[in-house]
């Protein structure tokens, strides 16, 4: 079972990047810790591997278990489930459509 999602975040090529993966909290979750991470570090929003960090950090929160989450070159798990975060055109896509940084966080309302 379980709710999972992922984030893919690359600088430009879609055949890069990491995957953030979780296993519980879902593509809902996923989007809240993309807002509230660019939000929070937009000083980083040039330099992709901060901001993956960034990311990875808020998705986890204060979660120190050994399961759960991981971080892949490629999507393993909840392949159906993948929000992009695009560095290089400062674009987030989701099964809502594609937006720019200060609009998705706008749009989350945080």
């Amino acid at each position: 079972m379980g709710d999972r999602a992922n984030i893919h975040c690359y600088d430009g090529d879609k055949n890069t990047g990491v995957f953030l993966y979780t296993h519980w909290k879902g593509l809902d979750a996923c989007k809240i810790a993309v807002a509230k991470s660019l939000a929070r570090a937009r000083d980083r929003w040039n330099d992709d591997q901060y901001m993956n960090r960034v990311i990875f950090q808020e998705l986890i929160g204060d979660d120190n278990g050994i399961t759960g989450f991981g971080i892949t070159s490629d999507v393993r798990d909840g392949e159906d489930r993948v929000m992009e975060v695009n560095y290089m055109l400062k674009e987030v896509t989701t099964d809502e459509g594609t937006f720019g940084f200060s609009e998705f966080i706008e749009n989350l309302s945080l």
